[in-house]
């Protein structure tokens, strides 16, 4: 009966998309080489009282060209023109259910049903319940009637909306994507991660409200998940490269300098890694060497398990002290150390933390002797008490890193140091432990120095004064003015302690 009373006829088909929520449907299906019309569209052709539908493609509908698909462009139904998709399909733009839309059945199969609010319209008749298998998700609801569905399509054509997606729209997203996520790039080496990641945020944000402006102002379908993704991804991995660079870094400042700098200045070059300059550079070091006295003589009473012992315990605590004072160890070697002030890192009145040091490996050595001495006459063997030498020089030297390329150290070089070294040979002669230059003894003039001699170093043309360190700033107060007359012209400083001798 339905089919006998029928003026159009058209199909019921959805397209649903991979999450199985509808959000297109066709207006034409091409149905054995024939073109049909869906039922919305058949109703507004029957409705407006039109023989057919008017179709603007770019070819025949369904059929393909040399330069591949063509596609429909719009469909015009009387007085209707509906903008579709290429393959003759048209975005709905879902509402939420309105109870004013719908009018169950059995009022209007009542037998006085008032059915005068339905003159004027056009009225689809079909189930609402789920059991009709009738029954679609909508992006706004997952419980859709198709009865609904369909009504809620004729009324956005009648009304005039479009919801299109255009054809420049997954060009538009790959390219906000892109330049979203060169932004990023270029942004992290040189913009802390956080702000990086706010920048990223906001932009996504950005994308997003244009996104939805475009949609609820102009009916424009543009997807901000993939300009938002792919910034994401490209974001993580360039946090990812960034933290393994820091890492390798890390490792890389921590293997270079973990040995000869103290702990605390590692730290500080690993959070400030731009402030490590290596390679050959000029800087202004306080330069410090240190040497066991008649070492040959004194290790032939060792065994080589007792040597070795007796050095380590030497050399740790003169290192510990070194690194404390912000010095960096240069190299041992043998029984000597050689350690320098103000590299890698600069190192504020660098002379006093090196004349500082020296005082303490003093009283440090005064230590060592009374526990070695104990520990000898424990073992009732002879005791050799231990004295050391130490000479200390500022001035301008290469600094960096020395050696080839397979093998190299971070070092110090230069005129500077050989008088350095110079300075700790002359500690024999003059019978005391350490012995500074005249530019060591300006950078900590607070200290108890006393002249001892003028020499002459090499590459000066004339003799330069040598200095001794009696104490430390309290006791150098109580000799302002003490000079080396009032001593005869005879001066030493004791090996185990600050008193003048």
């Amino acid at each position: 009966m339905l089919a006998d009373a029928a003026r159009g006829l058209g199909f019921l088909n959805w397209l649903p998309d991979n999450d199985r929520v509808v959000r297109r449907v066709p207006l034409l299906l091409d149905v054995n080489g024939e073109v049909q019309p869906s039922i919305v569209l058949e109703m507004l052709r029957v409705a407006q009282g039109f023989p057919s539908d008017v179709v603007k493609s770019a070819g025949r509908f369904g059929q393909t060209s040399e330069r591949g698909s063509v596609g429909v462009e719009a469909i015009k139904v009387g007085d209707a023109v509906i903008p579709s998709q290429a393959d003759g399909s048209v975005r709905v733009w879902f509402a939420k259910l309105d109870p004013r839309r719908s009018i169950p059945a059995w009022k209007v199969l009542e037998p006085d049903a008032d059915l005068s609010d339905l003159a004027g319209k056009l009225v689809f008749v079909g189930a609402s319940a789920s059991l009709m298998s009738d029954v679609v998700a909508t992006p706004l609801n997952p419980s859709t009637p198709g009865v609904e569905a369909h009504a809620e399509l004729l009324e956005q054509i009648l009304s005039g909306v479009t919801l299109v997606r255009p054809d420049w729209a997954p060009g538009a997203e790959l390219l906000a994507g892109a330049a979203l996520s060169l932004a990023l790039v270029l942004a992290l080496p040189f913009i802390p991660i956080y702000w990086t990641m706010l920048f990223g945020l906001l932009a996504d944000c950005l994308v997003g409200y244009l996104s939805w402006n475009a949609f609820s102002q102009h009916g424009i379908l543009f997807n901000p998940v993939v300009p938002s993704l792919s910034s994401g991804v490209v974001f993580l991995v360039g946090v990812g490269q960034l933290y393994g660079h820091q890492r390798r870094q890390t490792g890389e400042i921590r293997s270079a300098f973990g040995r000869y700098v103290s702990p605390a200045v590692v730290a500080r070059l690993v959070q400030h890694p731009e402030q490590l300059h290596l390679g050959g550079q000029q800087r202004v070091l306080t330069i410090m060497f240190c040497d066991i006295r008649s070492f040959t003589t004194l290790s032939e009473g060792f065994t080589a398990v007792e040597l070795s012992t007796f050095l380590n315990e030497f050399l740790s605590p003169m290192t510990d002290i070194i690194l404390q004072e912000g010095g960096t160890v240069d190299k041992y070697m043998g029984d000597s150390i050689m350690a320098f002030w103000n590299a890698p890192l600069d190192v504020p009145a660098h002379g006093m933390h090196a004349v500082h040091s020296a005082l303490e490996m003093r009283r440090a050595l005064f230590r060592l002797n009374a526990e070695w001495k104990e520990r000898a006459l424990k073992a009732g063997r002879a005791f050799q008490e231990v004295k050391f030498g130490i000479g200390l020089n500022t001035g301008k030297c290469s600094v960096g890193n020395m050696g080839s390329a397979q093998r190299f150290a971070y070092s110090a070089v230069g005129d500077e140091v050989n008088i350095a070294s110079r300075l700790e040979g002359t500690t024999k002669q003059f019978g005391v432990d350490i012995i500074a230059s005249a530019a060591t003894r300006d950078e900590a003039p607070d200290f108890a120095w006393l002249e001892i001699d003028h020499v002459k170093l090499k590459n000066k043309t004339r003799l330069v004064p040598v200095y001794t360190l009696a104490g430390g700033q309290e006791y150098g107060s109580s000799l302002k003015g003490v000079g080396k007359s009032e001593f005869g012209g005879g001066l030493a400083i004791a090996q185990g302690g600050s008193r003048l001798a």
